[in-house]
């Protein structure tokens, strides 16, 4: 199962009941190990607030290094490390902004764990114990990046159609690894032996850029797209892409196209007071659209 939290929705500056851009991601299958993609003001105090262990979060994804994005960092590092941590943590930041990362974990003093930055760019692939992270490009004002979290498991060894076929359990790994096996001159193949096929479960993360139709590739089947909506108003599209940011009628039209189920807005205009109006409106554009509150929590069996 995967559980997902939306620590925060707002963009820009938060506002009373809109924390800034946070996502949390866990998987309660492989031993509770997490990951945040992106860090916005006022992190830690929501994570407290909500329960979450914080010591449990392994890699941080920065979409961009806009201040709404980053400046929960410093506090949140700081605060991991009281807790006697010592194994590594890594931050994911697109190419190029490594040394403002740099500059801003300055004012954290030394900690009692190693903290690994890496940069990436689009098309990287960054492989995890129990996920994997694809980047790719977005338009925004400054180099950002998207997220694609993709948690995968393979199908179950399944004891009794080994059992009716005579198939040895001690040979599984070589079937998996080889793609079949030999028995005695019978090929056997993975799905001979197990519940079914392998099963995902796709993140898409996207905010702070301009529509682009290269988008519904990336969200392609996502179980769970997260996606700006920056405004809804439609007389707001000319500030939308001046400043290059999102509509709503946009995330709910790549939503569409992809195929994606769920669909989360997030990055609202502070000035936006009450997205929760238009639900009704989005979902006649994209039937999975959703306005999450701050904290809400999704799991996800899959």
């Amino acid at each position: 199962m995967v559980t997902v939290k939306i620590i925060g929705t707002g963009g820009v500056y938060p506002i009373p009941k809109r924390r800034l851009p946070v996502l949390y991601i866990e998987n309660g299958d492989n031993d509770g190990r997490a990951c945040l993609i992106d860090c916005g003001e006022g992190t830690q105090v929501a994570l407290r607030e909500m329960g979450i262990n914080m010591g449990k979060i392994d890699a941080i994804y920065i979409t961009h290094t806009h201040a709404d994005h980053v400046m929960g960092l410093p506090g949140l590092l700081m605060t991991i490390g009281l807790s006697e941590r010592t194994k590594p943590l890594d931050v994911y930041t697109p190419v190029g902004t490594k040394t403002a990362l740099l500059k801003l974990f300055e004012i954290c003093g030394p900690l009692p764990y190693e903290l690994k930055i890496h940069e990436v760019g689009s098309g990287d692939t960054v492989k995890q114990k129990n996920y994997k992270a694809e980047a790719f490009s977005v338009k925004h004002t400054v180099t950002c990046m998207g997220y694609n979290i993709i948690f995968e498991k393979p199908a179950h060894f399944d004891v009794q159609k080994a059992k009716a076929i005579g198939f040895d359990p001690r040979n599984f790994k070589i079937l998996l690894a080889d793609g079949e096996f030999n028995m005695d001159g019978k090929i056997i193949t993975p799905d001979m032996v197990t519940d079914g096929a392998d099963r995902s479960f796709k993140i898409c993360y996207l905010t702070d850029s301009a529509f682009c139709e290269n988008f519904v590739e990336n969200a392609k089947d996502a179980d769970l797209f997260v996606c700006e909506a920056m405004y809804a108003d439609e007389e707001k599209y000319e500030t939308a892409q001046k400043k290059r940011h999102m509509m709503m009628q946009q995330a709910c039209e790549i939503a569409k196209k992809a195929n994606v189920k769920n669909l989360w807005f997030t990055h609202i205009s502070p000035a936006w007071n009450n997205p929760f109006e238009f639900e009704k409106t989005a979902k006649e554009l994209f039937e999975g659209s959703h306005f999450p509150h701050d904290g809400e929590t999704g799991e996800f069996k899959f």
